[in-house]
This record gives structure tokens, sequence and C-alpha cells, in this order.
């Protein structure tokens, strides 16, 4: 349907290269830009294959005909769905800048996908999780540094992965941390993730003195920085180590700090504020989780029976 990547140089095509060029320059994510460059050029595809070169040119039936295209292909329900709200989005891009005048998208329905909970590593899982790592050696302590922080402070994986050592200030226990959109926060550290950073700086300190501090907060036994890749397969490693039964990522790390500390009393607008959520909407996952497990409860006490 709409296998080839080849640039295509159709009327369309020209209007969704400027059209990326406006997201990218709206402070979307650099995923979110991706995953609306690749949704569209695949579409031109399909159009390509369809003979339609001129963004007029195309109705309604193609975008259903598209859509099809993914469901018989077995896309994903959320995937396909992600890639018609961009072409929804481009094609309301087109309307308001007069390139259509009839908005084939606009009768397009978005289909409510109910993404499955996801499973989070418990509270003593999280504990062997953290223990799994060498400390005795400098990797092993870096590595525990990188986890206790993530798990401390629910940070996305790419957020930590940008960190310099000027964003922490382990006097106040903060880090500042720029999410998507270039938003900036500042996030509580906790005791435990300051002092494994303390013992961490210590080590680098001495093993660069001589060439100096790298900026990047996390680095190799060389000095050199630690990319986002390398920091998401240690952890992925360290889960598989650790031998504990849920599947451990970066973002499983991120929803254990979310669910633990809605179990321990946080306020959903506070843990918003901590994840960087810009809708109250996105905490849905770790609330269905926690009624769940609070329906679990009840229903082994059966109350007033």
């Amino acid at each position: 349907m709409d296998a080839t990547h080849s640039r295509s140089s159709s009327r369309v095509a020209v209007l969704v290269r400027r059209y990326a060029e406006r997201v990218a320059s709206r402070r979307y994510s650099r995923r979110t830009v991706e995953i609306y460059t690749q949704a569209l050029e695949r579409f031109c595809a399909f159009l390509d294959g369809k003979g339609i070169v001129r963004a007029m040119d195309v109705t309604r039936s193609d975008i259903e005909e598209y859509r099809a295209g993914m469901v018989d292909r077995q896309w994903k329900p959320a995937s396909v769905e992600v890639f018609i709200r961009a072409i929804k989005q481009f094609f309301r891009w087109l309307e308001q800048t007069q390139e259509v005048f009839c908005n084939p998208a606009e009768g397009i329905v978005i289909r409510k996908i109910q993404s499955p909970i996801m499973p989070v590593p418990t509270e003593e899982e999280m504990t062997s999780l953290l223990a799994t790592p060498d400390t005795t050696t400098y990797t092993g302590l870096r590595d525990r540094t990188i986890l206790e922080t993530a798990y401390g402070t629910g940070m996305r994986v790419e957020e930590l992965s940008r960190l310099m050592v000027r964003d922490v200030d382990m006097v106040n226990g903060t880090v500042r941390v720029m999410g998507k959109g270039e938003r900036e926060r500042v996030l509580p550290l906790g005791a435990q993730a300051v002092e494994w950073l303390r013992r961490y700086e210590a080590e680098v300190g001495k093993r660069t003195a001589a060439g100096g501090r790298p900026p990047e907060l996390w680095v190799t036994q060389y000095g050199k920085p630690l990319g986002y890749v390398a920091i998401r397969l240690g952890i992925v490693r360290h889960g598989r180590d650790s031998g504990v039964q849920t599947r451990i990522t970066p973002h499983s790390l991120r929803r254990a700090c979310a669910t633990h500390m809605l179990r321990r009393g946080a306020h959903p607008v506070d843990l918003q504020m901590l994840l960087g959520h810009a809708s109250f909407s996105h905490l849905s996952q770790y609330l269905r989780l926690t009624i769940t497990e609070l329906q679990a409860v009840h229903a082994r006490s059966k109350p007033g029976s």
C-alpha cells in the first residue's frame, strides 16, 4: 500500500514538507515531528499509487481507503489513529491556508482507543532492580545512579539522556529538565538519588581530573557522553539481569514512579506537573491501574459480606 519511502515530488508532497517544517517550528517534540512526517509521507506514497498529485483532488473515500489498508495490514489500532490524526491536522492546515477549499478529512472520526493497562514493577521489584548493578565498578555505579534518578523523578528517557551537570542542584535536591515542546520544569530528586549522584560525581571527578569534567551528566568510563540508546539498553539489560517478572524499560520506571506515588497519597495534579504532561488526561493510565488494584482488594476482602 505505502511501502515505498522514495521522496515524492507531487504537489501534495511539497505541501507535506512545508507542513512538517511548520510542525517542527512550533515546539513539538522531535518524536512527534518524526511520527507526523512519516504518516504524511506514507500517505503521499499511497496517493502517488492512485495517481493523485494535488491535495484538492483527495477525497474522504481516499482517506478511508488508506485507513482500511493499515487495518488490513494488521497495524495496531493506536498507530492507525495517530496516522489519521496527522492527516486530519494536515488538511485542517491546508484549509486554513486556502490550499484546499473543501476539507476531505473533516468528517473523519478519530476512534477512541482504550489502551491496555501496562504492567508496572512492584516496589519490591524496584528494590531488586536498583540493587542489580555492581556499584564497585564505575559502570555499575553510574547505572545505579541512572536507575535511581529515573525512578525517583519519573522523567522520560529522552529527558534523562539530555541532562547536563549544570542541571543538577544537589544542595537543594532538584534537577532541571527540558521536556516536550521545550517546556522546562524543575523536579525534586529525593534523598536516595542525591546520595547516588554525589558518589557518581565524585568518581567521575577522579577519572576526568586531568582532562576536565565533560558538561554532559552521564559519561562513559573514558569520559565520553553516554547517549540515549546506551542509557535505554542499559536499563533494559539490568531489568533482565535483576530477574524480576515485570519487563523493565525506561517507560516502566516512569510508570512505577507515578503509580507508587499515587499509592502513597500523591495528588494527581502534582503528579501531572512532575511528569510534565500538558493534559490531565495523560494520567489515565496510572489512575486506571490504581482503581483496578483497589477493585481487586475490594473483591478479596469482600467488605459488607
